[in-house]
């Protein structure tokens, strides 16, 4: 399938970095982290690339910041794993860094575009924090089974992702709602992929699943279709290569 590259894309992505690693610095200017841990910083922005792709060339600042509100949100709820795996402060002052840069999403969400975005990103926000506590309470007590770990996966891997497709809805109700699950599938599908059980062959085939659900709920959108699908082409697929090595 040809997929044509989106010239906007690099700006909003660069955009976005950029404002992420400006919030972590403002965000933790105040505490003094150890000198041997650097900061929290963004990764692969796989919530802004499918951004880039459903605005179809229309990205704009508001999308920008919307965009940067979830990456750093995201951060803030892996920046638990990443500083303990440095060797680094115990689990409470983690999650208090992470509480810091929420915090700071908050900031940059809460007077965009009117105040427009603010409830849906917080309750994607509640939904994305307790599902990684019913994840973590759930692994004390042993194995998890696959209805609750897809259950947990799409809680902790799509309301972020649900977030940033919405954005790209364009104020109409039922591209919206097409949106915001397909974000739910693709979400689900990455949170899978890189935190999935060890059955690989079951882990791809849930994982191309969703894939495929995605664009389902977006055809009646055929050109919005057709972009979701070269992102799961072009930024998603790599990923998931790199997840199977």
């Amino acid at each position: 399938m040809e997929h044509t590259d989106l010239a906007s894309a690099p700006e909003l992505v660069g955009g976005v970095r950029r404002l992420v690693r400006a919030g972590v610095r403002e965000a933790l200017a105040r505490v003094d982290l150890p000198a041997r841990l650097d900061p929290p910083i963004p990764g692969g922005l796989l919530r802004t690339r499918m951004a880039a792709w459903l605005a179809q060339g229309e990205a704009g600042p508001v999308l920008e910041q919307a965009c940067a509100a979830a990456e750093l949100a995201h951060l803030a709820t892996v920046c638990h794993d990443d500083l303990a795996g440095a060797g680094g402060p115990n689990p409470s002052a983690a999650v208090l860094v992470g509480d810091v840069l929420l915090c700071k999403a908050l900031d940059l969400i809460v007077g965009l575009a009117g105040g427009r975005y603010i409830l849906t990103f917080t309750e994607k926000v509640r939904e994305t924090c307790s599902a990684a506590a019913e994840r973590e309470l759930l692994a004390a007590g042993g194995p998890i089974d696959e209805r609750t770990a897809l259950r947990v996966a799409r809680g902790m891997g799509g309301g972020l992702f649900s977030f940033a497709a919405q954005v790209c809805d364009g104020k109409d109700p039922a591209l919206s709602a097409a949106l915001e699950e397909a974000g739910y599938r693709v979400g689900t599908a990455c949170h899978l992929a890189g935190e999935g059980p060890a059955d690989g062959d079951g882990l791809r085939r849930e994982v191309a699943r969703q894939c495929a659900c995605a664009l389902e709920c977006l055809a009646a959108w055929p050109s919005t279709r057709r972009h979701m699908a070269a992102f799961l082409d072009q930024d998603f697929a790599p990923l998931l290569d790199a997840a199977r090595r």
